[in-house]
């Protein structure tokens, strides 16, 4: 039989100090579950048909990236950071997106949220 960690107690520890330390663990293990489930979700919703920047703003996105006394110099591939912002910009998007599912009743959403996920504290 393996023993954890988390469910050892020692005869010199107070129990209530180890019930309220094991019962933190769990209570943070399911957050964290439900954090890693929240970004993979967010992360794997496709971005194709999203809102892009316009060239406006990639053009003031990349003068300030690049005219910047430590970029100045040095010869930069602009398409990398395009490319890079991009993608934030369309991860930031689908967040927006799915937090105002998230926000549905469940009468709207239909049983399409997913089990046991929870939102992150604002």
């Amino acid at each position: 039989m393996r023993l954890e960690r988390i469910n050892l107690l020692f005869d010199a520890e107070d129990p209530r100090i180890f019930a309220k330390r094991v019962a933190q663990a769990h209570s943070e293990r399911i957050y964290a579950d439900s954090q890693i489930r929240y970004h993979f979700y967010i992360d794997c919703m496709p971005q194709q048909g999203l809102h892009e920047l316009d060239t406006e703003q990639q053009f003031r996105i990349l003068s300030m990236a690049t005219e910047n006394k430590a970029f100045k110099d040095k010869n930069i591939d602009k398409t990398n950071i395009m490319t890079e912002v991009q993608m934030d910009f369309g991860r930031t998007m689908n967040q927006i997106v799915f937090e105002n599912f998230m926000q549905l009743s469940p009468e709207e959403s239909k049983d399409m949220i997913p089990h046991g996920l929870t939102m992150p504290p604002k």
